[in-house]
Formats: structure tokens, sequence, C-alpha cells
């Protein structure tokens, strides 16, 4: 009798990259609703960066958010990078995606807050599937406002090339 080996929950998690592909793809929201909650997200970090709304305001409106669905998280960036080859079958492409999100994560490690690599799933009108690379960060509840707006800010422009809900955030 062979001794089956053990496995954390956390290296679980992380050896089902084909089954969880499957359920964010199968999960994808409609492309449309997708866009309306990136641009409501967006409007919600301007509004926190430009002092609009407090912290504590922001997390609020923040928490009161669905769950979305049809996101695939990603263990690391060499993670990101080898789903983005093999699902986009597109090296320049897979690289430009890698690298914006990268600048991103990069920013984000050097001032110590966490965030989650993804890929988000959504489906056209025709039902065809189609997604984007992206990090979900993770805004500190507590501490001095300007001092996060200030980090908040120069992670969403640490990439060389913004994308559009980049700007939109920071406008």
């Amino acid at each position: 009798m062979t001794e089956m080996r053990k496995f954390s929950p956390e290296q679980k998690k992380w050896e089902s990259l084909p089954v969880r592909y499957e359920q964010a793809r199968d999960t994808a929201q409609a492309l449309e609703y997708s866009e309306v909650q990136d641009e409501a997200e967006a409007d919600l970090i301007n509004n926190f960066l430009s002092g609009k709304i407090s912290l504590a305001e922001y997390h609020a409106a923040d928490s009161t958010k669905r769950s979305i669905e049809g996101v695939l998280e990603l263990q690391n960036l060499h993670e990101l990078k080898s789903f983005l080859d093999q699902l986009l079958n597109d090296e320049s492409l897979a690289q430009e995606l890698y690298e914006h999100e990268a600048e991103h994560y990069a920013e984000i490690t050097a001032v110590g807050w966490k965030a989650k690599i993804i890929y988000r799933f959504f489906k056209d009108d025709n039902g065809r599937i189609s997604g984007r690379p992206g990090i979900e960060l993770e805004i500190p509840k507590v501490g001095y406002e300007d001092e996060i707006r200030r980090i908040l800010r120069s992670i969403l422009e640490a990439p060389e090339e913004q994308s559009d809900l980049d700007s939109r955030a920071t406008r």
C-alpha cells in the first residue's frame, strides 16, 4: 500500500488550475455587466483619490459590491505569464498584458500591500468568452488617508501605459 501524498489547502488550490480555469469560464458574466462593475469600481477609487469620499466611505461602498464571478486567481506572476501564453497563443500580446500587470504588482509589493493576481472572463451577447488579466488590490482599512491615496495613485500609475480603467480611476 502506497502512502498518499498530503497537500496543504494552499497547495491543493494551485494544483487544480485546469479545473479552476473551467469553473471561471463557466461562471463568466456578461460583458456589459462586467463593464458596468469596472466603471463603478474605477469611479469609486477616483472619488477616494480626489478626496470626495473618506477611506471608511470607500470601504463601506466597496464592501457592498457583489462578488464577481468568472474570476480565476493565479498564484504568482510566473503562473500569469504561463497562463497568458497558453490562452492567447500570441506571445507579443501575452507579454504586453503580463508587463502591465507586473508593473502594478511590483509597486504593490514594494509598499507591502496585498493583492491577488486574476484573470477575469466575460461573455459577449453571442456567448463568446473573452477576458483580461488584472490585479485585485486590498486597500488598507485604516491609516493616514493622504498617504493611502498617494500610494494607491502610484500603484495605478505604475505601468508605463495605463489601461482605460487605470486612467478612469486616476483622472
